[in-house]
């Protein structure tokens, strides 16, 4: 598959080939003169990735037969034919293996990424990164254009699996109790933060990090897969086991549902027409059933706002939460005002919200 792929944050354009080698030698010739015909057409800078069921060395074959010079030798040429150079990797070395045991062990390296010197050019940062193999005989690769130099923190995020547990609507209820000062819209703020805090703290206390823990059987995998790069050992076939197990436990509890379909830029290209009687009815004010049936028609997975609450965490404790909600919502449709908190992002800003450092709030009138 040849794809033109466009960086929207600073405008690059380049094309990708993803490639699945056909397995027959035959087979596989016909992809390398597909792959050629590519690179004397495309004047893009160009990166090619995938499984190209072939190595490029002895040395990328454990175990088996001794590998075939004149294929090796032909994929060579080929890479040479493109002026591609393979890209740096950081993981287990090799992407395959054939699941059997003792003298029947085989491992290859079998999916690579490579890229020509313009590609090379604008990414000079790019790193592949083979992700342990998990549910399949291959290893993933995963292409990164940017590495970045240091982490940064995860934000708070409403995790699903905690509506599950008895203890989080305490953590709610006992939030939301508290006294607070300041308008409805100030108050709901101020009990989010409330939330945002006491659930954190409860959620490490009972399930430590939950992301933290998922990387660290991964880092394990990893470190398993390594070693068996050594030749076959029934210790750590029956360890990586284990931690397979022990993942897809930690990925249910961290389970989300696939986002939903979002129409709003279609939404954006049609002419708005609203009537003097559609205007009327929209300018009543809102009820409690109005704002319940708009908090429940959001999607309850969809990407949270600043504050880190998806729909869900409204949905499934409006009895807690839905009348302080409900009179934040009464008062923006009563004097057009929005409150910004501290760390809202800048399309947020733009849209009209700021932020004031001395007290962590602002309210501003829309235009």
């Amino acid at each position: 598959m040849h794809v033109i792929v466009t960086d929207i944050s600073n405008r690059n354009v380049w094309a990708t080939t993803f490639v699945y080698g056909c397995p027959r030698r035959e087979g596989r010739e016909l992809v390398w003169e597909k792959i050629r015909s590519i690179a004397r057409l495309e004047f893009l800078p160009w990166m090619c990735m995938g499984d190209f069921n072939q190595i490029l060395s002895g040395n990328d074959k454990l175990g088996g037969h001794y590998p075939n010079q004149v294929l090796i030798s032909s994929f060579h040429g080929l890479i040479t034919d493109c002026g591609l150079v393979d890209l740096e990797f950081k993981g287990p070395k090799f992407t395959w293996r054939n699941n059997r045991s003792g003298e029947n062990f085989i491992m290859e390296r079998l999916d690579m990424a490579f890229a020509n010197s313009k590609w090379r050019e604008i990414h000079d940062k790019a790193m592949v990164f083979i992700e342990p193999a998990i549910g399949s005989d291959h290893n993933p690769l995963v292409l990164n254009t940017e590495v970045p130099s240091n982490e940064v923190g995860k934000p708070f995020r409403f995790e699903s699996f905690w509506v599950t547990e008895e203890g989080c609507n305490t953590v709610i209820q006992d939030s939301w109790s508290l006294t607070t000062e300041g308008t409805s819209m100030i108050s709901v703020c101020k009990k989010l933060r409330f939330c945002k805090e006491s659930l954190k703290a409860w959620s490490k206390e009972n399930f430590g990090d939950l992301r933290l823990k998922i990387n660290a059987v991964k880092e394990e995998l990893v470190t398993i897969q390594h070693q068996l790069e050594h030749g076959f050992r029934s210790d750590l076939v029956t360890e990586e086991r284990r931690l397979l197990h022990l993942l897809e436990d930690l990925w249910q509890k961290d389970a989300i549902e696939p986002p939903q379909r979002d129409f709003e830029d279609l939404i954006s290209l049609i002419d708005p027409i609203i009537s003097a009687d559609c205007n009327s009815s929209l300018a009543k004010s809102v009820t409690i059933d109005e704002v319940q049936i708009a908090v429940f028609q959001m999607g309850a997975f969809k990407a949270p706002g600043s504050d880190g609450f998806p729909g869900l965490f409204y949905q499934r404790y409006w009895d807690i939460v839905g009348a302080d909600v409900l009179k934040a919502v009464q008062t923006f449709f009563l004097d057009g005002t929005l409150l910004a908190e501290q760390g809202f992002t800048e399309k947020e800003k733009d849209l009209g919200l700021s932020q004031n450092s001395s007290h962590g709030w602002e309210q501003r009138s829309l235009p």
